[in-house]
């Protein structure tokens, strides 16, 4: 059960899934919609145990986001970061934690596909991006892996 907006003015795109049902995805305003507040996309959140949903505010500003991802235990949600008005390779990863306002850049560049290891504590993303692999791999589809900034120390 869909609360708190009328799912009937968007939709779903790309989501996922932590091991207690909660659901991370991406949604947008369908054409002529009246929801007004809604970006290019946005992400919400299903919390299964209350059949809420919720939009995930992240403070990372109005840019695009997509390819979400929860770490299994729901404790922490990653997603791509681009900005829709302009076709720089400005964006990055963005790490949040579920429920509270902190969030931070993970990784800055063209990335797609995150997802976290099984305890949280580390995140993998695919990138073609230059700035990320030196000039000579650029182009070139790359797997990389980094710690989870939010991860307590």
């Amino acid at each position: 059960t869909e609360r708190g907006f009328d799912s009937s003015d968007w939709i779903a795109g790309n989501f996922d899934l932590d091991n207690r049902g909660n659901v991370l995805f991406e949604g947008r305003p369908r054409w002529g919609s009246p929801e007004k507040q809604l970006q290019s996309k946005s992400l919400f959140f299903f919390e299964a145990s209350s059949g809420t949903v919720t939009r995930l505010e992240t403070g990372a500003g109005p840019d695009r986001r997509g390819w979400p991802a929860l770490s299994p235990d729901g404790r922490f949600a990653a997603f791509v970061v681009s900005n829709s008005s302009s076709k720089s390779q400005d964006g990055g990863l963005v790490v949040a934690e579920v429920g509270a306002e902190n969030s931070v850049i993970a990784v800055k560049g063209q990335i797609r596909n995150p997802s976290f290891s099984a305890d949280g504590r580390l995140l993998t993303f695919e990138s073609r991006d230059s700035r990320l692999v030196g000039r000579s791999e650029g182009g070139v589809l790359n797997i990389f892996i980094v710690k989870n900034p939010l991860w307590p120390k």
